[in-house]
């Protein structure tokens, strides 16, 4: 058991090793980032470009906000989108990015807005719902006649 422990510690400290942390700094909107840290990898089909610098929340709209490095070597096109991702079983969450198709790119400082982001799915949420169906609470001053008919239906 120790020696598994050993191996997977090893291969984790190797492959974090190869990601680069230079590059230029790109921000992302999340609508939420569970399980998404401080230099969690950038990947794009697959392979680290990049590293997460950072997270913080937008105190106007109170979206999630990632900083990141994207190596100098790859462009992204304006229209690239960014989602959440586990990355298997180490448990740890990646930034995975899809290049888009636009001839114009993201700059420097530039921004992957929030309709261009999906946020990590939530298995023990996605469970719970299959178990026990989607319960919805019923509304503030909702009357009990309203409560009943929405069950009917």
């Amino acid at each position: 058991m120790l020696a598994i422990a050993a191996t997977l510690a090893i291969f984790v400290y190797m492959r974090s090793a190869t990601v680069p942390v230079s590059g230029y700094v790109v921000t992302a909107r999340f609508v939420g980032v569970d399980g998404l840290k401080t230099g969690s990898e950038v990947w794009i089909s697959g392979i680290a470009i990049g590293r997460v610098i950072g997270t913080t929340i937008d105190p106007t709209t109170y979206d999630a906000i990632v900083r990141f490095t994207v190596e100098e070597s790859v462009k992204l096109p304006a229209d690239t989108t960014a989602r959440i991702a586990g990355s298997g079983i180490t448990g740890n969450y990646v930034l995975e990015l899809q290049p888009g198709h636009e001839k114009a790119m993201i700059a420097a400082g530039g921004e992957i807005p929030l309709p261009q982001t999906q946020a990590p799915v939530n298995i023990i949420d996605l469970l719970g719902r299959s178990i026990f169906g989607s319960v919805q609470a019923p509304l503030p001053n909702q009357s009990e006649r309203d409560r009943t008919q929405r069950r009917a239906e």
